[in-house]
């Protein structure tokens, strides 16, 4: 059945402080894409938009950031759907999802940043990420916008000039202004600039943490979740200026200083550090593409500590049970493996003491799993992870951690894989079709979108007719646990965790992952 869609010029306007913009309807709610919230200079700070006279038309979405290099679809795109748009460097915007233009309504907001490390990606990348089914499962406002990415937004050219203080970090202040566009306009689109909820995945995640830690976005959110985007392969900042990066590409490009560099075109300016970086960073040299710690971004909290004036923030994070492990199934048909065929797969891994070990703790943490699925189980994202949550309690921070563990099926019942979790927290399974469980999507996925809208609404993810999810202490850690049947587990893999980050050579672990360009 075909749903309603309503458009009329003179229809949908909403006044923002910049100026009037007009959108559409769609299955009963207003769609507004392409949002300008901020514009820059290449390599400058953003900055609030010029104000406009003529109604902004907001129906079809604005361009995304450049990226580095073209990625052919491949068949990873069967379990991430992805979709590709117009890039281009004016690629500050954003796009709303919303049952009202009433600014006498004050529904929370929930601001999404994309993942795709800090160099790749969209706010439309996935059709996953279309906010409409969340917004009005919730009854609440979803934000998704785009922002500088790569050397565009997190290449630090600071001793070329004062001008240039905070560039490498100038993808956070990207969301920065975005977050201060929603303080102050998203009233009139029904939100309540007093609730704002930010979350991201991957890389998306990794940017959350980062804004945690700028001074530049404080009181601008009200609420955090973390999806997959806390990473030990890298520490998602980096401690010195990429300068012979810089100088490398303008000879490369034929530029004598920094301000031809800022006018050369962006698809030769791609082609230049791609082009030259590899190379660079294979003889240790900074090339720069993510957050600069200075005294706008004072630094990841594994290293510096979690800022006393964020650690209010509550906070919902976790990580999926395959991550990158489960891009490939590695030929193991998992409907009708034994359990000794399982425990052999693992003995000729690592041999027999250290797989019955391996086993005796993994079957502590999965009782339902097959041996085999140790090949598969995530310790890159869910250590650190866990790790970051304990600290964060430690220090006074209100955590709740889950576990997606849901297995698909495809391929014979694949393990759950990078990703896999967002088509069903925002209610959108049926845009990812290889992500569905036949028999227990639908129920997973009312619990997972019902559970965000509750964090949303009041800062604690539990439902009333749920199972009790209590928050992290510094000793305790309490998980949630997205299965066939989902359960609650105190310190569940603890012991796991160190077992397999000790044999990830041998068992494989962490394949199809690439630290750097995906985080």
């Amino acid at each position: 059945m075909l749903k309603p869609f309503y458009f009329d010029r003179a229809d949908n306007i909403v006044e923002t402080v910049y100026g009037k913009v007009r959108g559409a309807q769609y299955d009963g709610m207003y769609v507004f894409k392409g949002i300008p919230y901020a514009e820059a200079e290449r390599f400058h700070a953003p900055h609030a938009p010029k104000k406009w006279e003529n109604i902004h038309d907001c129906t079809v979405y604005g361009c995304v950031s450049p990226l580095l290099h073209f990625m052919p679809p491949k068949g990873d795109h069967l379990l991430i759907p992805h979709q590709y748009w117009v890039q281009g460097e004016n690629c500050q915007n954003l796009n709303i999802w919303t049952g009202s233009i009433n600014s006498d309504v004050r529904k929370p907001v929930l601001v999404w940043i994309h993942g795709g490390g800090f160099s790749d990606g969209s706010s439309i990348e996935a059709p996953f990420y279309n906010g409409l089914n969340f917004a009005k499962h919730n009854d609440c406002v979803f934000v998704s916008l785009n922002h500088r990415l790569n050397i565009f937004g997190y290449l630090d050219v600071s001793s070329f000039g004062e001008e240039y203080y905070n560039s490498g970090n100038n993808g956070q202040m990207d969301l920065v202004e975005a977050l201060k566009w929603v303080r102050d306009n998203i009233g009139k689109f029904g939100g309540d600039p007093d609730n704002v909820t930010i979350m991201g995945q991957s890389g998306g995640g990794g940017k959350v943490s980062t804004l945690l830690s700028m001074p530049a976005a404080d009181g601008l959110y009200h609420k955090a979740v973390i999806m997959s985007g806390i990473l030990s392969l890298h520490d998602a900042e980096v401690l010195e200026e990429p300068r012979e990066c810089v100088e490398s590409m303008m000879r490369f490009l034929g530029c004598n200083d920094i301000k031809e560099l800022e006018k050369v075109p962006f698809t030769a300016l791609a082609y230049a550090y791609w082009t030259l970086s590899p190379e660079l960073r294979a003889q240790g040299k900074c090339v720069g593409c993510l957050p600069y710690r200075n005294g706008e971004f004072v630094g990841n909290p594994f290293h510096v500590g979690f800022r006393k004036e964020t650690i209010h923030i509550p906070l919902v994070i976790g990580s999926v049970f395959g991550e990158g492990n489960s891009f490939v199934n590695r030929g193991i048909r998992r409907d009708s493996i034994t359990e000794e065929e399982g425990r052999q797969i693992i003995v000729e891994k690592v041999g027999n003491e250290v797989a019955d070990r391996l086993i005796s703790l993994f079957k502590d943490a999965y009782p339902n799993r097959n041996p085999a699925d140790i090949l598969f189980c995530d310790a890159t994202f869910r250590e650190p992870t866990s790790r970051y949550a304990r600290q964060r309690a430690a220090d006074g921070g209100k955590v709740w951690t889950y576990m997606y563990a849901l297995d698909s099926s495809i391929d014979s019942s694949r393990t759950p894989w990078h990703s896999i979790d967002i088509p069903l927290i925002f209610d959108n399974a049926d845009t990812a079709p290889a992500s569905v469980n036949r028999e227990h999507t639908e129920e997973i996925q009312k619990i997972m979108v019902e559970s965000l809208g509750q964090f949303m609404r009041t800062g604690d993810p539990n439902l009333t007719d749920g199972l009790s999810w209590n928050p992290v202490t510094k000793d305790d850690e309490w998980t949630m646990i997205y299965e066939e049947k989902p359960r609650t587990a105190l310190n569940y893999d603890r012991a796991l965790m160190p077992e397999l980050i000790k044999y990830a050579k041998e068992l494989g672990n962490g394949f199809g992952f690439n630290p750097n360009t995906d985080y």
